[in-house]
């Protein structure tokens, strides 16, 4: 069943009973489920930087003890020399 409403007098007290839906950014739910999203993804980021350091760190190591035992009859590891200055 279709009813119409028309009305030929608008007054500032006429209520809509119909209310426009929220906008679904300015719900509760839909901002916690961004804020999860956005720890989430927060979290991945700090995650793989971690792990590109500590990569990137080895790495360099491996090099630095490459680049010390090609250097001539001085050599001495890290691990037997004590590694201070």
């Amino acid at each position: 069943m279709h009813h119409a409403t028309t009305s030929s007098t608008t007054t500032s007290n006429n209520t809509n009973p119909r209310r426009p839906a929220p906008a679904v950014a300015s719900s509760p739910g839909s901002n916690l489920l961004l804020n999860r999203r956005l720890g989430l993804a927060a979290g991945l980021a700090t995650c793989a930087a971690a792990a590109l350091a500590v990569r990137y760190k080895r790495a360099a190591m491996s090099r630095n003890d490459l680049a010390q035992r090609d250097a001539g009859t001085f050599y001495v590891s890290v691990d037997r020399s004590g590694g201070g200055i």
